[in-house]
């Protein structure tokens, strides 16, 4: 014998409504792609000099939170990723290196990364602190 529930009782209307207050939980994995997804649409709208000083703002970030220690050397690191970048004559040969270092800084590996990362960071940029920025 089937035991009657209270809710089971109650109007289509009122289970309607009691259904909205159901969230199921979501994978942190989901949110996680869903704003390096924003991330890297917003990266693309932006032009090659914008791009450039996002990256710059980023590397200081990393360094005051992972490198303070090395952080009168951030000049010198960028100097290096500019000098190798703008070894290419295309503009978008160009952006696109700029956007994969800004990948690596924030731990984003997009699809179509075609070009080798200058160097690899085990601990990214906080999304938060980049959505801030860009």
């Amino acid at each position: 014998m089937k035991k009657n529930m209270i809710f089971d009782n109650l109007p289509d209307d009122i289970i309607d409504k009691c259904y909205n207050y159901i969230y199921y939980p979501q994978s942190s994995y989901l949110l996680k792609e869903i704003k390096d997804t924003y991330i890297i649409n917003i990266l693309n709208k932006h032009n090659e000099n914008s791009i450039i000083n996002i990256f710059y703002k980023l590397l200081k970030l990393w360094h005051i939170k992972y490198a303070i220690s090395m952080i009168n050397e951030i000049d010198y690191e960028y100097n290096g990723i500019e000098v190798y970048i703008n070894t290419f004559e295309s503009e978008i040969d160009r952006k696109k290196l700029w956007k994969d270092q800004i990948y690596n800084l924030i731990g984003i590996i997009p699809e179509d990364t075609s070009s080798t990362l200058l160097y690899c960071l085990h601990k990214p940029v906080e999304r938060c602190l980049v959505l801030e920025i860009i």
